[in-house]
């Protein structure tokens, strides 16, 4: 049966994960005429995702993946404060040298 621009079948799979504790589902979204590809509600609920939530969305071969913003930037800030912490960097020259910067000082 062949599929018109007018309709999108509903379609869900299960996907076994190498964590057995976990099952994902899979389901088909229509690319909008504005070029959104909106998550399905059932999962928008599953994690929490209101019109306010940003999506990170990562190219990974053929597949696009979205996670929260705030977890990549959690992430990269833990990152950034564990070297700040292995270089001695404190918050306080941290924010004296941001000071600095935006008034043009070099030191």
């Amino acid at each position: 049966m062949a599929e018109t621009s007018t309709e999108c079948h509903r379609y869900q799979a299960k996907i076994d994960s190498k964590d057995s504790s976990h099952t994902s589902v899979a389901e088909v979204v229509r690319v909008t005429t504005k070029g959104q590809l909106p998550p399905p509600a059932r999962i928008r609920k599953d994690l929490d995702i209101s019109e306010c939530t940003c999506l990170l969305a990562v190219e990974v071969g053929d597949c696009i993946v979205h996670r929260r913003a705030e977890t990549r930037f959690l992430e990269v800030s833990e990152v950034f404060q564990r070297e700040a912490k292995r270089k001695g960097i404190t918050r306080h020259a941290l924010l004296r040298t941001l000071k600095r910067a935006r008034r043009g000082q070099s030191r």
